[in-house]
């Protein structure tokens, strides 16, 4: 179910569509924003009102006053997971001083053939699950990362044992996709998004890195780097302890 356009966001709507050379996603780039930023906001809610940074950023390049973006209420997502908390999933917290982070299904997020949609493709709809709430003040500080560059994925399988375990949910930062330093990324490994190691070869031209598993039953490998696909860095997990 679509998010029912407001002003703010029906006038983003039609001034871009008499701007040939403008999208949503020159836009949120030209804002200095996530590339799905503006498609998020407008069709799934995420957020529910544009920050005020936002509006004057966004504001500016479109010539709209700031305050014509400034929404009156919450809107309202398509899709929204309501669960209880608990010690291995993300906090809900439904305020208004709350940033929402959308939980993506990676398997879903794979196009026909296998081919590669980014976690972060917001046209990827049928891939977003689910969506938590985390507290607005200090997530950046909290979680070194802005909240519109972070997704929440499970995790499938069991390469990343005894570290991760399946079911498990994870949070990764969509704006680190670099292997230095090493750490746990979100990779496409050829036949789908998977967990994995990854750090750079040392001394390699064209650069190498080394994806591997905790499971030492899960043999590592090396790509290029262009070949490993990175998609972001884990940044948290939730566990029971």
């Amino acid at each position: 179910m679509a998010v029912k356009l407001d002003a703010p966001r029906k006038l983003i709507v039609d001034t871009i569509g008499k701007r040939p050379d403008l999208d949503l996603k020159k836009v949120s780039l030209k804002a200095d924003l996530n590339h799905a930023y503006l498609q998020q906001f407008i069709y799934r809610g995420v957020p529910a009102n544009l920050p005020e940074s936002v509006r004057e950023a966004v504001g500016k390049i479109l010539s709209i006053p700031p305050d014509a973006l400034k929404g009156k209420g919450k809107a309202r997502a398509g899709r929204q997971t309501q669960v209880d908390q608990t010690p291995d999933q993300p906090p809900v917290i439904g305020d208004a001083s709350s940033v929402r982070v959308p939980e993506f299904d990676v398997r879903a997020a794979m196009g026909p053939g296998g081919s590669l949609i980014e976690i972060d493709d917001a046209t990827a709809s049928d891939a977003v699950v689910g969506e938590y709430s985390f507290p607005r003040d200090g997530f950046r500080q909290l979680y070194g990362a802005p909240p519109d560059a972070v997704r929440i994925i499970s995790v499938v399988g069991d390469s990343m044992t005894p570290t991760l375990f399946p079911g498990q949910k994870v949070m990764v930062d969509l704006t680190d996709r670099r292997p230095s330093p090493p750490g746990i990324f979100v990779v496409y490994d050829g036949l789908g998004l998977v967990l994995k190691r990854v750090e750079v070869v040392f001394g390699s031209d064209p650069p190498r890195v080394r994806i591997s598993s905790d499971n030492q039953n899960h043999a590592p490998y090396e790509r290029t780097l262009d070949e490993a696909h990175i998609n972001g860095r884990v940044i948290g997990v939730w566990a029971r302890l």
